[in-house]
């Protein structure tokens, strides 16, 4: 039974019992609706078509050829749709488990360097429940930093069986596990550089056509990638910020994260434009004189601290390029091995010299540990749904337009008008741009603002280098107007111009031949309905639309058809009954 307990398969094990105890209250939340509706929600017919899997590599996460390329991530949500369908718990309990499998290859990967196996298990079951990583279960989204660790460290772990055995499978379990990491996210070939460098610190024996096998078998491998990417996407994923900002995200975000693993209480779920204050100070002052003491101190290993600081670094720094950057902690989920390596090795390093401190760090678990469970408990609420979510970021982070956005969108929902709009203005006067001008333009059709609308609009048509998805909405919204004003002419005129940017949109075709009717062309406008039955197979508005037009040119015959297809569609539908009932008594 001893023996059963020291193994590694019960240390997963209780790992998986531990994340499940304090993170099972996130298993009944809703969506965030912070990309996990445009990932899920929006998608699932199309995502639970196990069709549509290869697919995944050829679009966007969002399955569009817009956006970041991550099919594993696709690839994962598929999984759990097809399986379990629109289940929001089963999303949730696969969080949990992927991250409960990442601490633990975390702690492989920490041994397979040689480092503590009892001081390891302890540091890792601290990480299970620090709030620093309460997104990574309870945040849909945050699971593709877990699927990156997940097949990025067997990916390390599998190069160093290569080098010290030489043995051709390890050699394509390395190629098999960066493919995966890499199809997981680009940042996967930062490893390039990670490689060399483990060996140096560590001191590993690799020769130089070992060296060449495993740099020329993942070029290719990247190169493979590249091409797929370029084929799915048509932008580029992301806006890079400028030099300046760069650097000041390295600063202020590394920063960020050094004090809330230090004063892990008050742990906030986003941070926008961090500013200097006494607890980032004063946690970094902390770490900046501990970090200096062991590495000139000569009982430590100088290139082991080196590498756990490099490798925390290396893999925070793709983050920290993006524009309009923002803090979200559980990034952090790969860069804090470097971080842990160092501290499994002081630990180890002052134990067999002082062995009386063990019984201290052993104390300090004992109380750590059910106060980060009780932080990381109460830390989940924010998550359970997409009005509690947005919340808390307006107030954790208020600077950032894309949370006002959010929480305007959840009152939307709610019905509360006003409040959406002074959200929704919010985020439009802290964008700094017309990011926003739709949702401005929505709010100024509510209040039958047209001749604003009129305006915006035509601005809109105006823009150089516009959105195709922004100059239909502009075109749409127009024919609307016109339509409303009865300036038929002009209706028709915008609806030419929709038409020849996207010639199969179903709603501007059906209004197109609502103006047909008003203008009294009823033959134009039934000659076009037919031609897009097909997509409105189970529209009874459609079949309903169909058989007046019919009536209206004494065709009663059809109109009976029609009007009986939208009967099967709505049999408890009054306004469709006394309809057939009308055109039988024509008869």
């Amino acid at each position: 039974m001893y023996k059963l307990l020291k193994t590694n398969l019960f240390f997963l094990f209780l790992l998986i019992i531990i994340v499940f105890t304090v993170y099972y209250k996130s298993i009944s939340f809703d969506f965030s609706n912070a990309d996990d509706d445009l990932l899920i929600k929006n998608n699932i017919n199309y995502i639970s078509n196990i069709k549509n899997i290869p697919n995944h590599f050829l679009t966007s996460c969002y399955y569009t050829n817009k956006g970041y390329y991550r099919p594993i991530l696709s690839l994962s949500f598929s999984l759990d749709s097809i399986l379990f369908k629109t289940s929001i718990e089963r999303y949730r309990i696969t969080n949990i488990i992927l991250f409960a499998l990442a601490l633990y290859l975390m702690y492989v990967f920490l041994i397979n360097l040689n480092l503590n196996k009892n001081l390891s298990k302890l540091i890792i079951i601290l990480l299970s429940v620090h709030p620093i990583l309460a997104s990574a279960s309870c945040w849909i989204p945050a699971r593709n930093d877990t699927l990156l660790l997940i097949f990025l460290v067997p990916c390390l772990i599998y190069f160093l069986k290569y080098i010290n055995t030489n043995n051709l499978i390890h050699l394509l379990l390395y190629y098999t596990f960066f493919l995966f990491a890499l199809f997981t996210k680009e940042t996967t070939v930062i490893l390039l550089l990670v490689l060399p460098a483990m060996s140096y610190f560590f001191k590993y024996k690799i020769n130089r056509t070992q060296l060449k096998t495993i740099f020329l078998g993942s070029f290719v491998i990247i190169l493979i990638y590249f091409i797929l990417r370029l084929a799915a996407l048509n932008t580029n994923s992301f806006e890079i910020t400028t030099v300046s900002s760069f650097f000041s995200n390295i600063f202020l975000g590394t920063f960020k994260y050094i004090e809330k693993l230090i004063y892990f209480v008050n742990q906030p779920i986003s941070q926008y434009r961090i500013n200097l204050n006494t607890g980032l100070i004063s946690a970094n002052i902390i770490f900046l004189i501990f970090i200096s003491y062991l590495y000139f101190n000569k009982e430590f290993d100088k290139k082991i601290i080196s590498f756990g600081l490099l490798w925390f670094i290396i893999f925070l720094l793709p983050t920290y390029f993006i524009k309009d950057y923002i803090w979200l902690p559980h990034r952090i989920i790969l860069p804090i091995i470097g971080l842990l390596t160092i501290l499994i090795y002081i630990l180890d390093k002052i134990i067999n010299n002082y062995p009386f401190i063990k019984k201290y760090i052993l104390t300090l678990f004992i109380l750590l540990f059910p106060c980060l469970c009780c932080i990381s408990y109460h830390q989940e609420d924010k998550f359970i749904n997409a009005f509690v979510y947005y919340s808390t970021l307006c107030k954790e982070a208020p600077l950032f337009h894309a949370h006002f956005k959010g929480l305007a969108a959840e009152y939307a929902k709610k019905g509360d008008f006003e409040k959406y709009k002074e959200n929704l203005f919010k985020a439009y006067e802290l964008s700094g741009d017309d990011r926003y001008i739709i949702d401005k333009i929505n709010i100024l059709l509510h209040e039958n603002k047209n001749n604003e609308v009129e305006i915006l609009c035509m601005n809109l048509l105006d823009t150089p280098d516009l959105y195709p998805d922004y100059k239909l909405y502009a075109l749409k919204t127009l024919i609307k107007i016109y339509i409303i004003q009865q300036d038929f002419n002009k209706a028709f005129y915008y609806i030419q111009q929709y038409c020849t940017l996207n010639p199969n949109d179903t709603e501007i075709l059906i209004t197109l031949a609502k103006l047909y009717a008003i203008t009294g062309k009823y033959q134009e406008a039934i000659n076009l309905l037919l031609k897009i039955e097909q997509d409105n197979l189970n529209n009874d508005t459609y079949y309903f639309f169909l058989s007046n037009l019919y009536e209206d040119t004494n065709d009663l015959d059809n109109a009976k058809i029609f009007i009986k297809k939208a009967l099967e569609l709505s049999p408890e539908n009054n306004e469709y009954k006394n309809k057939y009932l009308l055109l039988e008594n024509k008869n």
